[in-house]
């Protein structure tokens, strides 16, 4: 009995090129009515098509997707503070914020990075403090700026008397951000490729007629923010298919 229902398997195949498993009626070359299931699926690791159905379950592919791998993510847990004691013209530009990214792109592929940060960075002096310049974040990749993701702000000349009492402070406050993007082609080395991206606090003053305290990230690590936020960058990580 085996024996015949292999000859009439193969006399369909060979006469209609039409397989059906649970139909009568095929309309390709193989028609399930009915769900499918495969035991043992191997692991791609390099750029593979994305297979596809419609409505109908006719499947299909997709060959310029670009398939989520991994987000990476990191918050910051302390304030990053740079005291300067100097009125005069100061310019430092790596304070270390301690928020990086270190991603992997697998061996053989093809990337789309996308980098988000934000952090709030502000200048606080003392009564009478009069300051400007500038204030802001260098974006590295791997230790190098990479100007795309750098931006910086002008701390205005101002000072206020919060309370009209003739104590006068300076609490110049903004929040910085940006999102820097790039495609890395790994697809012709057959090993990982790690990058990492991280953020590095920027100063420049011009002048001011007290010591001033750069702050980055937040206002202090524990206790009443004033809505200060945290500092913050992720990474999405997309391969092409």
């Amino acid at each position: 009995m085996k024996h015949i229902v292999y000859f009439l398997f193969f006399v369909s195949y060979i006469t209609i090129a039409q397989v059906g498993i649970n139909t009568t009626a095929p309309t390709k070359h193989l028609d399930i009515n009915g769900e499918l299931r495969v035991r043992d699926l191997p692991v791609a690791n390099s750029s593979l098509n994305l297979i596809t159905s419609d409505s109908q379950g006719n499947m299909g592919k997709i060959t310029d997707a670009k398939l989520l791998k991994n987000i990476y993510y990191q918050e910051a847990t302390s304030v990053r503070t740079q005291y300067v004691s100097t009125t005069g013209p100061y310019t430092k530009n790596d304070v270390n914020l301690f928020l990086s990214n270190t991603i992997t792109i697998p061996a053989n592929t093809k990337a789309i990075v996308i980098v988000n940060y934000s952090t709030p960075i502000g200048a606080i002096g003392g009564a009478t403090t009069k300051v400007n310049g500038y204030m802001g974040v260098r974006f590295l990749k791997n230790g190098v700026e990479a100007p795309a993701g750098s931006r910086k702000f002008t701390v205005p000349d101002v000072y206020r008397d919060p309370i009209g009492a003739g104590t006068y402070e300076c609490y110049n406050m903004l929040t910085i951000g940006a999102t820097y993007t790039e495609t890395i082609d790994n697809s012709a080395n057959s090993s990982s490729l790690n990058v990492t991206y991280s953020l590095n606090g920027y100063i420049e003053q011009g002048y001011s007629t007290l010591p001033v305290t750069y702050f980055f990230n937040m206002w202090s690590t524990s206790g009443d923010n004033f809505n200060w936020g945290r500092g913050s960058i992720n990474t999405q990580l997309y391969l092409f298919q």
